[in-house]
């Protein structure tokens, strides 16, 4: 009955997509998916598909990912100073100017008190399908931390609900740290724990179905991150809030003719998971391509 009922929303969310696409089109954001998938190409992803720089809800049945292609996603957004000082803050307020001056106070979605009593967060990413009724469709956890003063990435995909997203990792890190013997998980699909070495090559300690190509949810906002980095080299850059990035879903704080920096564009992305500031990125993202093609 379960499976009858994820068939069912994928055929309504693949017409809806169709509708986005029309959409898209019209804003030309297909020039941001494009930029995307020559960055994925750039970081060795061989499984994935980024359709919306969101992984908003109603569209990212289109957007797949495997465990181990975010293991790559993780350590290109590691290796940047930027991102390594981002993760040390849970909260930032964020400045928004335009018609209605004001801030926002935003929270990242990784942290888990009692997760955080055996290991220590040094970035991640969350990304959740939202509820469609009473059940909700996918959910992921991409995490940093350390063993032995050595970074080490954590990827847990197709977990059955949000409050067993970190209890499920922690026992995957027990067992990759040898603290158990035995791994019997029935909430989660996939998963891969990997270390990273001092010649920043990765070394895999455990994994399961890291190939199966999963929905990335918001985790696409990761790679979407990245493929801006390219385009926008300086993060004060104004990013505008125009009325088609008004999208649905988390970190819905803005309105329309909102401007903020692209450092808190990042951030609201990053933290709070905001779709609409995905969106916006990539708005601007697909006006600078668009002028550097302009003859």
């Amino acid at each position: 009955m379960e499976n009858l009922f994820k068939k069912i929303c994928c055929y309504f969310l693949s017409i809806l997509r169709q509708l986005y696409l029309r959409e898209g089109k019209k804003h030309n954001l297909n020039k941001f998916t494009k930029a995307v998938k020559r960055k994925s190409k750039e970081l060795g992803l061989e499984n994935s598909k980024f359709a919306v720089p969101s992984g908003s809800t109603v569209f990212s049945f289109q957007s797949k990912t495997t465990c181990r292609d975010m293991i790559k996603i993780m350590k290109a957004a590691y290796e940047k100073e930027f991102f390594r000082e981002l993760w040390k803050n849970n909260e930032y307020v964020v400045g928004i100017l335009g018609d209605n001056e004001r801030t926002e106070r935003i929270t990242t979605t990784v942290q888990d008190k009692e997760f955080e009593e055996y290991y220590e967060i040094l970035g991640g990413k969350t990304g959740t399908l939202a509820l469609v009724g009473n059940k909700l469709l996918i959910c992921n956890l991409a995490i940093i931390t350390e063993f032995d003063n050595h970074p080490v990435f954590a990827v847990v995909m197709n977990i059955d609900s949000p409050k067993n997203r970190f209890s499920v990792t922690k026992q995957i890190l027990d067992f990759a740290k040898g603290k158990t013997t035995e791994l019997n998980i029935n909430k989660s699909t996939a998963y891969i724990v990997c270390s990273i070495d001092e010649d920043k090559k990765i070394n895999i300690i455990c994994e399961k179905n890291a190939d199966k190509k999963y929905h990335s949810a918001s985790l696409a906002k990761m790679i979407a991150i990245l493929t801006a980095l390219e385009y926008i080299k300086d993060i004060n850059t104004k990013i505008k809030i125009n009325k088609s990035d008004l999208v649905h879903g988390s970190g819905a704080i803005f309105c329309e003719n909102d401007e903020i920096t692209f450092e808190d564009a990042i951030k609201c992305m990053m933290l709070c998971s905001s779709n609409q500031a995905a969106q916006a990125v990539a708005s601007t993202v697909t006006q600078i391509i668009k002028t550097k093609n302009r003859p």
